[in-house]
């Protein structure tokens, strides 16, 4: 009875009173295994990226932020410029020996200098001779007991050759 039932179930006798069973379709089913390391790897790869693009975006703000503030610099520089030109041609006006003489004659009252025959003449003070300097005397550093003998040899022939050619010598 039970392989009657069993039979009827599946359809192996056509019975009225049950509908047609449906067929039952098989298929696998795969799984999908993923492997944590790799994955891992990925992650840390795209954050690195991340965190690298993000650091060149602050970069390139920085950079920007500090290029508007050297051109504002450069602007006042240039202004303090033309104020010192500025100021400079009023020094050299204000210190100009017409302005010097209209404000003595005008304002403290003096009189311009009579001439009377006298003549003011400078004094420069008569510069004794110097002894010829010679080349390596005039090298920044010079300093006679730390050179070598050869530098010392090539030095002493130089100034041979200046001696030589010394007119009447």
């Amino acid at each position: 009875m039970l392989a009657a039932k069993n039979q009827e179930a599946y359809g192996a006798y056509p019975s009225s009173t049950h509908p047609a069973p449906r067929r039952v379709k098989i298929r696998k089913v795969y799984r999908m295994r993923v492997n944590k390391e790799k994955l891992l790897g990925r992650v840390r790869f795209v954050a690195i990226l991340l965190l690298l693009m993000t650091a060149n975006i602050l970069v390139q703000a920085l950079l920007a932020q500090t290029q508007h503030r050297l051109a504002v610099v450069r602007d006042e520089i240039r202004e303090m410029e033309k104020e010192i030109g500025r100021l400079q041609y009023e020094l050299a006006d204000l210190s100009s020996s017409q302005r010097i003489e209209v404000i003595a004659l005008n304002d403290l009252g003096m009189k311009p200098a009579e001439s009377d025959g006298r003549q003011l003449l400078a004094y420069t003070p008569v510069l004794p001779e110097t002894p010829e300097i010679t080349l390596y005397m005039q090298a920044p550093g010079y300093l006679g007991t730390e050179r070598g003998v050869l530098q010392r040899v090539a030095d002493w022939l130089s100034g041979a050759g200046r001696v030589m050619a010394v007119p009447g010598y």
